[in-house]
């Protein structure tokens, strides 16, 4: 009897099937790839498809551009070149402006394939975001590297290569000029071209689902905003406003407001996720303290409307309704100076993000 223990090896055509199987069309997985920029703390991303671009590896080029964190030469290594690792579980948050992360484990990877032939990634890390490791400062400060190239040829393998012959191309540099942080991913020779031939459909999946990756409650003053720009074959999808009802979609709680001269009107609706968000926290919070559900009763649709008026002419219900304090308010002649008008949506999502859009004002 003749034993061996052989090692179990994979074909590169894996890497097809998981993405096919995984990234449903060619918009999720460039979705993904933003999503990935978001990610990385940028707080602008720049895509252009053109469909008709002439490159050595066929028709077709896309290009991402960020000014996020970059990554480092063991991000590189370890991380970005290894399918199926654990970054995006160990690193919920961003490190800069501390986002909750949006991209799928793994996804962004599995979609560079989905898209083009050849890839080609030039990141430049802020060394001042992230943490560096021992190979980073021999690469990055003794050796003065500052700049990585990446290029992968997924083309160049035949159908029966072992993902063992598989190898991408690390180049690390300096660069003289002034530095241009963040990452730009290039995707030459686009595999499904036809896709990017807009239809009115596609057309409303890109603005939903780009605009569904802009926070409008970020706050703007520190600096953490996101803004996309996506030209497909010269068509612009730009996000510089915020539609009423996307704000709508994504908050947790929004109220009417209206002021007439002396009554205060305010009607807020609650969501259903925040209303089961406060439930299982008050649920989660008993269990800590050592108590057990034994039976509940909860009636979800008393919770969802609140409406309170107050007649502001009175005082006393300035502090009973809204704890507000009359004396504050200016008066002439002894009276509230109140004779005016307005009227405004708030909208209110996750502990401490608030916007508030005005409708009207009247003097």
């Amino acid at each position: 009897m003749n034993t061996k223990q052989i090692p179990i090896s994979v074909a590169a055509r894996l890497i097809y099937h998981l993405g096919e199987q995984l990234i449903s069309d060619e918009l999720v997985a460039l979705l993904e790839l933003i999503k990935n920029a978001y990610d990385a703390d940028a707080t602008k991303c720049i895509v252009t498809v053109d469909s008709n671009a002439d490159t050595p590896f066929g028709a077709g080029e896309i290009t991402i551009t960020d000014n996020g964190n970059g990554m480092l030469p063991h991000t590189v290594t370890k991380d970005f070149l290894r399918l199926a690792t654990s970054y995006k579980k160990e690193n919920k948050v961003s490190p800069y402006y501390k986002r909750r992360t949006l991209g799928e484990k793994g996804l962004g990877r599995l979609s560079y394939q989905r898209l083009g032939k050849c890839i080609t990634v030039t990141t430049i890390a802020r060394r001042d975001r992230l943490v560096m490791s021992k190979d980073d400062y021999q690469s990055c400060v003794v050796e003065d590297n500052n700049c990585i190239e990446i290029t992968m040829n997924w083309d160049g393998f035949s159908d029966d290569a072992s993902i063992n012959d598989v190898y991408a191309t690390v180049v690390e540099r300096h660069v003289c000029k002034p530095l241009a942080y963040g990452t730009t991913i290039k995707i030459q020779g686009i595999r499904n071209n036809s896709f990017w031939q807009l239809n009115s459909e596609k057309r409303r999946r890109l603005h939903e689902e780009i605009l569904a990756l802009i926070n409008p409650f970020a706050p703007e003053q520190a600096g953490d905003t996101f803004n996309l720009m996506l030209n497909v074959n010269g068509e612009q999808f730009l996000v510089d406003s915020v539609e009423e009802k996307i704000l709508e979609n994504l908050c947790d709680v929004s109220a009417h407001v209206t002021f007439n001269g002396s009554k205060l009107e305010i009607v807020a609706n609650f969501k259903d996720r925040y209303i089961q968000r406060l439930r299982q926290k008050y649920i989660d919070t008993c269990q800590k303290a050592g108590f057990e559900l034994a039976h509940e009763s909860f009636d979800i649709s008393s919770y969802y409307l609140r409406k309170e008026t107050a007649q502001l002419s009175d005082p006393e219900e300035w502090t009973r309704k809204f704890q507000i304090d009359s004396s504050a308010v200016n008066r002439v002649n002894g009276v509230p100076a109140i004779n005016f008008k307005f009227d405004f949506n708030l909208y209110i999502t996750g502990p401490g993000f608030l916007l508030v859009y005005v409708e009207r004002y009247h003097s």
